[in-house]
């Protein structure tokens, strides 16, 4: 149709056994923009890093390659847990490419639900901080190269599993407070609307939205459902105005400052620096029990919070 846009996938795609030339490629500053990889051999049917790995023997820590989880007691039986994405950065390097931020791929998708699994198990936890390393993004979505390669089904089971996630964040049984310390778009920006906290840094690298128009699809992790509902209601600016902007943001796909975030309800609280210092601030003043800010916070997305043992 005249005047649409269309995607059309990588810039280049390459078959296995030219994966070191590919690698030299981008090294050296030869390769075009992006560029995948077709795997096709007895492991065609592997549908993601963990799998890939076991299916060639090699033994791998449980779900914990692109993110980690910490617990850090403040006193008696109680702790604060910490979940956050960490960066693709070689050890050594001190450089930063883009292939190396937190992309919110099928694989992060599914550590991040094993992991609230796993602090909803433990039930030590009395919050939840979410976070990511450095400070140049948070998640800044999706990887195109990674969905240029997936079949229907594929994309279709990786956005039900998402959405589960999204949603399991959003109704879990303890305050979940997000550090929103760079840039969150696509999937990012949906996590920081699941989450009942969001603590920012008035910075102007900070920033957010729900690109998916530019390449012609819609926010596939719940975001327009979620992110409409969540600026109806809380914008700063009234209903009217927040319905108006999230639908804005949805369909031309223009990023939101974090100001503008701040003003519709998107982010909680907006600080001079150091949000993750406040974040954990909150944390540990719920856990306690000497602040009720993520209580109140919680109770408007899910109703009564739990301060007790995760059920």
């Amino acid at each position: 149709m005249e005047g649409s846009l269309s995607y059309s996938g990588p810039d280049r795609v390459l078959d296995a056994d030219q994966i070191p030339r590919g690698f030299s490629d981008q090294l050296s500053g030869r390769a075009p923009a992006s560029t995948a990889y077709r795997m096709v051999n007895d492991l065609d049917g592997v549908r993601s890093e963990r799998n890939l790995l076991l299916a060639q023997g090699v033994r791998i820590a449980e779900e914990l390659s692109l993110m980690r989880p910490l617990l850090h007691p403040p006193g008696g039986d109680v702790s604060i847990a910490t979940v956050e994405f960490k960066l693709n950065q070689p050890k050594g390097s001190n450089t930063l490419r883009n292939t190396e931020l937190h992309w919110f791929r099928g694989d992060a998708v599914k550590q991040l639900r094993f992991l609230f699994q796993r602090i909803r198990e433990d039930g030590t936890a009395r919050a939840v901080v979410l976070t990511a390393e450095g400070t140049r993004a948070f998640v800044p979505g999706q990887n195109s190269d990674e969905l240029s390669v997936l079949d229907d089904e594929q994309i279709t089971e990786l956005a039900a599993l998402a959405q589960e996630t999204m949603s399991a964040i959003e109704s879990f049984k303890i305050p979940v407070v997000l550090n929103l310390n760079g840039l969150a778009l696509g999937g990012g920006t949906e996590l920081v609307a699941a989450a009942h906290y969001v603590v920012a840094s008035r910075l102007e690298r900070i920033y957010l939205g729900q690109p998916e128009t530019y390449i012609n699809l819609i926010p596939g992790f719940g975001g327009t459902q979620r992110l409409v509902r969540l600026m109806a209601e809380k914008s700063r600016l009234g209903l009217r105005y927040g319905l108006l902007f999230a639908g804005d943001t949805i369909l031309t796909g223009q990023p939101m400052s974090v100001e503008e975030a701040y003003a519709h309800g998107l982010v909680s609280k907006l600080v001079p620096s150091n949000s993750l210092a406040v974040a954990y601030r909150y944390a540990l003043g719920h856990a306690l029990g000497s602040d009720d800010t993520l209580r109140l916070a919680m109770e408007e997305h899910t109703g009564p919070c739990s301060t007790g043992r995760i059920l």
